[in-house]
């Protein structure tokens, strides 16, 4: 993170100290044993660490650490508090160590007045109080890991000593407002946000209604002096030029990060306001629904200004010359990553402006090998790491050609991966030359550098295969598919995977998988026909710890709801929830979801169906919502006929006085304009619905409530 944002030279500033260990030092040296001559006078003075129940091997608590690194300042105050039973006002607060130390010299003060109960009281006092006897240094850098909301709502009202150091302070904030109510939100933005836009270092929405509602009141411009990231999750191609325009008068603007909703007719513009952004380092880019075909830009001449981005994400579609142009632009770049068939057709053979410091590069294609070749030989004289996702012909998995290219244009090189997901249809002829193909990734050449690789065969329209890289290096996201019953390749990959998100296809695929993933916290689970032959929830739990799961996916054809609520069982944690089924609950109604005691069993907060033929109906949505009852968010498939009944279902569960939790966000496709039409006179016509906000982007109908 070259930004500051959350960096190594943010988080610790001060020498990293291992207080634990130096306060035990410290005790040790300072505290021997004493004996105690004798058993009658009720001596308690002994306050070595046997005596006080500390084993040698064991460190001291972190509280006792902190106690002791502020112990001087605060001795003399400690002393005062354990002579008085005034307990009024902010109390400091003493460390185990120093509460014994005082206990011992004040005790024959007390001993008339103080029994051990009220001694334990005290103590106890103490501790809890302890956070308020921390520097101002020591709770700026917790409030740096805190949302600026959480720090209002937590801290603001506790004292006059935090609210004078939140209200009054230049002490920078973070908002992230994704998940909330309008209501919420229109409170929070007037009350907190907009007071404070000279004191935000970091921004995020990622709802369209908070970021329209949000530009609206505020112009993200001179105002926000401090903004140095700006993330925007859903906004409207609409209000995309208009903000670009006005954030060149935020000064200290480094990281940015957008997701636009529908098409932008004007790709070229949109990229060259992104490019003037002087102190811009950062730029990830995610255009959805496309575009024009060709940005259209030229190559930047030596009179034009550049930017001075150095990490460049771009997650959509772009065309060769285009990207070429980008980089043209970009003479600082660094690192480069680009998603979702990068079409190759360069007409410069050779480019001269290249950034020298570009090292790390992560390509997705679907290219020929030579067309692919041409681009990677113009920018890799510096490269240290590229990453390569294929999904085409096999002529990606050319060896020696691989080989040849490194050797003799990529000497700086330290690390390849290859991921290549190839078709091999049912010709044995193909799939023989497959694997001499992928033999030749076991010569010395690959071994001496460690990298390894292994593969999978699975049957996907037709035999396919995945030729991936193993070893030291892990992709984020691990692909698990069940082996065909003829398939007798070993799959060669059988360590400690740390991907964080992990799909699983077929009924069978975990039963004799061997592969650990310690670090996931997203599971994608694809079940086929009606369950038959299906893995246990142990197989999956040996490979995955389920209980730190926060998204679940869960796909089947036929059957699968009581695997799905197995599931669900053991995944305490999880708050996103996507499904996908031909059959949704298949008939199971009621008595199904009361039997098996599901209601308020989970934290899932963000649900998502997809039922691709058969749409929800409201008996199903009302049995989801027993199922789920803390979700906030919907994303629904459902009937045409039944959205009115729906919609109406939902909004009356958010007025209703039964401790439900509101939905917030409610979306629903396929989307009419008929649909449309009479939601919006339904909400209109009942007084019992108010401040609500609808939104038809032509893929889906949103509702905020």
């Amino acid at each position: 993170m070259e930004f500051h944002l959350f960096s190594s030279n943010q988080i610790y500033r001060s020498n990293n100290i291992n207080s634990q260990d130096d306060f035990k030092n410290y005790w040790y040296d300072h505290h021997p044993h004493q004996l105690i001559l004798s058993s009658t006078t009720n001596d308690t003075s002994c306050t070595c660490e046997t005596c006080l129940g500390i084993q040698l091997n064991n460190p001291w608590s972190l509280q006792d650490a902190v106690g002791y690194s502020t112990s001087e300042s605060q001795t003399a105050a400690q002393l005062e508090f354990t002579s008085t039973n005034n307990f009024t006002g902010s109390t400091p607060t003493m460390d185990r160590g120093e509460w014994h130390q005082t206990e011992i010299t004040e005790s024959k003060k007390h001993e008339k007045h103080c029994t051990p109960n009220t001694l334990g009281i005290q103590q106890n006092i103490r501790l809890t109080t302890s956070f308020e006897d921390l520097s101002n240094e020591i709770l700026y850098e917790i409030f740096d890991f805190l949302d600026g909301y959480n720090i209002y709502k937590t801290f603001s009202k506790l004292n006059a000593r935090f609210e004078c150091l939140i209200t009054n302070s230049s002490h920078l904030l973070k908002f992230n407002f994704s998940i909330v109510s309008k209501t919420t939100f229109a409170h929070r933005l007037a009350h907190i946000v907009i007071p404070n836009t000279h004191r935000i270092v970091s921004l995020s929405l990622s709802n369209p209604f908070i970021i329209d509602y949000f530009l609206d009141l505020c112009s993200i411009d001179f105002s926000f002096i401090r903004l140095e990231a700006l993330s925007l999750h859903g906004i409207e191609s609409q209000r995309l030029v208009y903000l670009l325009t006005t954030l060149t008068s935020a000064p200290c603007l480094h990281s940015l990060s957008l997701t636009v909703l529908d098409a932008i007719s004007d790709l070229d513009c949109v990229y060259r306001l992104i490019l003037r952004r002087s102190a811009l380092k950062y730029a990830k880019l995610s255009f959805e629904q496309g575009g024009q075909n060709s940005l259209a830009i030229r190559t930047a001449n030596e009179q034009e200004p550049t930017s001075n981005i150095e990490y460049l994400i771009i997650d959509n579609f772009v065309d060769g010359d285009d990207l070429i142009a980008l980089l043209s632009y970009t003479p600082k770049l660094r690192r480069l990553s680009c998603f979702n068939d990068l079409f190759i057709r360069l007409k410069q053979p050779k480019l001269s402006f290249v950034s020298p410091s570009l090292t790390h590069v992560n390509l997705y294609t679907t290219d020929e090998f030579d067309y692919f070749e041409t681009f990677l030989l113009n920018i890799c004289f510096h490269l240290q790491v590229l990453r390569v996702s294929h999904h085409g012909m096999m002529d990606i998995l050319d060896a020696n050609r691989w080989q040849q290219m490194i050797e003799n244009s990529m000497s700086h090189l330290k690390r390849f991966e290859l991921l290549s997901d190839t078709d091999l249809g049912d010709d044995d002829s193909y799939q023989d030359y497959y694997h001499t193909l992928i033999e030749k990734f076991t010569a010395p050449f690959w071994v001496e550098r460690q990298w390894f690789f292994a593969h999978q065969h699975y049957r996907k329209f037709g035999v396919r295969a995945i030729f991936y890289s193993i070893g030291s290096f892990r992709w984020n996201h691990y692909e698990l598919r069940e082996l065909q019953d003829n398939d007798i390749c070993p799959r060669n990959d059988n360590h400690l995977n740390l991907a964080r998100v992990v799909t699983i296809e077929g009924n069978r695929a975990s039963a004799h998988c061997s592969i650990k993933f310690p670090r996931a916290t997203e599971l994608a689970l694809t079940l086929c026909g009606d369950g038959e032959h299906l893995s246990s929830i142990g197989d999956l739990s040996r490979m995955i710890p389920l209980e730190q799961l926060t998204r679940i996916g869960f796909y089947w054809e036929h059957a699968g709801i009581t695997h799905l609520l197995e599931l669900l069982h053991l995944t305490s944690n999880v708050h996103s929830l996507s499904l996908l089924s031909d059959q949704w609950f298949g008939g199971i109604g009621r008595n199904f979801v009361t039997e098996h005691n599901i209601i308020g069993n989970n934290k899932i907060r963000k649900v998502s169906v997809d039922t691709e033929d058969l749409d929800l109906t409201l008996e199903e949505i009302q049995l989801l919502m027993r199922m789920c009852p803390c979700v906030q968010y919907l994303d629904l498939r459902i009937e045409k006929e039944q959205c009115v009944s729906i919609v109406e279902f939902l909004l009356l569960r958010n007025t209703a006085n039964n401790n439900h939790i509101p939905i917030t966000l409610m979306s629903f496709r396929p989307v009419f304009y008929e649909m449309d039409q009479e939601v919006r006179s339904m909400i209109d016509r009942d007084q019992r619905f108010c401040n609500y906000s609808i939104k038809n982007d032509r893929r889906k109908m949103y509702l905020w409530c």
